[in-house]
């Protein structure tokens, strides 16, 4: 098992990380909802921060492996990814020879997949990582990569924001009554609300709203005072209000997974259709603390849906149509095909179009036909339409 050698920055590295005066110090709640998010949109059961000493990995945030501070920096995985300007991705370690014979994946946590996401000082300076790891082989796709990049960059954020406040704290000491608490949660708010890409809330162990970034509010219409409590609910829309409070309701005590669709609706009208998920924190005694969760904006999404099923509809109404499978086998016709070819919808189901020929166009039409479904059979093609003009026309989809 190879170890990854020091980068030629190592002093300043470690210089860097030493200035940010976070190593050993207790959980926040800003960097564990980074992490939850993460896990959460790629969909694995363990996300760290991992920040990258001299001789050791330490974690500054960790879902998924409760109690785990440290890991030895030789079999450390991100000490490979602070090599990386991008996003270091290993799909299934006991396939790779940097890792087959790691402690960590022979034994538990048993890591097949990692994904680390560096954490790059604006000093340029890699520090460690937000990573995703699972014991099952997997692979990102190119949307939660994106998220996973955004992510560590607002852990940066985060860390130089929190560095900062420290810088602060030493210098208002002696000029401020001002609680510093109440300035660590501003800035890193601050912070994390700037970059990142998710709403993202946290909750108590009721169930009760402790924490909202920017995006989150701008999806709910509400500030982030409005949102605390159970003032998030003023966001739902009035439809699908008892259908969210009751699912809320129903797993917030048991510390079950939260995951649903739903539409908000703000003050001026403006309706978003969103996915919001959340996951259970717990404590070292495994005791559910409260949720951490994500809510992504999928208006677009469902207006694109309509209008596709809008276009489908309009082609089944106002066209001739045929739908095949990659073989090429007729699995949908509607009348107006069933009319002109002259065959039932009997018998064109499962057929393939070379059997039909209605007697009414001549060969060179179907000849045409031919062409467009080998194309549908390569995958170029995936609707083909029989228009009343004798041609045919493909539309992707």
């Amino acid at each position: 098992m190879p170890a990854a050698p020091p980068p030629e920055n190592e002093l300043a590295r470690l210089h860097a990380l030493n200035e940010l005066c976070v190593l050993d110090t207790s959980p926040e709640v800003e960097f564990d909802a980074l992490v939850q998010a993460a896990a959460l949109v790629c969909n694995v059961p363990i996300s760290l921060i991992s920040l990258v000493d001299t001789d050791r990995q330490w974690f500054k945030a960790n879902v998924g492996l409760p109690g785990a501070t440290e890991t030895p920096r030789d079999i450390a995985f991100s000490a490979h990814t602070i090599h990386s300007e991008g996003i270091f991705e290993v799909e299934d370690a006991t396939k790779d020879l940097r890792f087959c014979d790691n402690p960590l994946v022979m034994f538990n946590p048993n890591i097949r997949f990692y994904a680390g996401a560096p954490l790059l000082l604006s000093n340029g300076a890699n520090v460690g990582t937000l990573c995703v790891i699972d014991s099952q082989p997997h692979k990102l796709d190119e949307k939660q990569r994106a998220i996973l990049a955004s992510l560590a960059k607002a852990a940066v954020k985060a860390l130089e924001a929190r560095r900062s406040l420290l810088d602060e704290q030493r210098t208002l000491k002696q000029m401020s009554h001002l609680s510093m608490q109440l300035l660590e949660s501003e800035g890193r708010f601050r912070a994390l609300s700037e970059a990142s890409p998710l709403g993202i809330f946290s909750t108590d162990s009721n169930g009760s709203c402790t924490y909202t970034n920017a995006r989150w509010q701008a999806i709910y219409g509400l500030n982030f005072e409005e949102g605390l409590g159970d003032g998030w609910q003023a966001g739902l829309h009035p439809n699908d209000k008892e259908k969210v409070f009751s699912e809320w309701q129903a797993k917030a005590p048991l510390g079950v997974e939260f995951d649903l669709e739903f539409r908000t609706l703000h003050q001026d009208g403006t309706i978003r259709h969103v996915h919001a998920r959340a996951k259970p924190t717990v404590t070292v005694d495994n005791e559910i603390a409260g949720f951490v969760g994500t809510v992504e904006d999928m208006t677009e999404q469902k207006r694109i849906t309509l209008e596709n099923n809008a276009l489908i509809d309009m082609i089944r109404a106002k066209f001739i149509m045929s739908i095949t499978n990659a073989r090429g086998d007729i699995i949908e016709v509607n009348d107006s095909f069933c009319d002109i070819s002259q065959y039932s919808r009997g018998e064109l189901l499962g057929s393939n179009h070379r059997i039909v020929n209605s007697g009414v166009h001549p060969h060179s039409f179907f000849l045409t036909c031919g062409e467009l479904l080998q194309a549908a059979a390569h995958g170029a093609v995936k609707f083909v339409i029989v228009l009343k003009t004798e041609t045919f026309i493909g539309l992707t989809v």
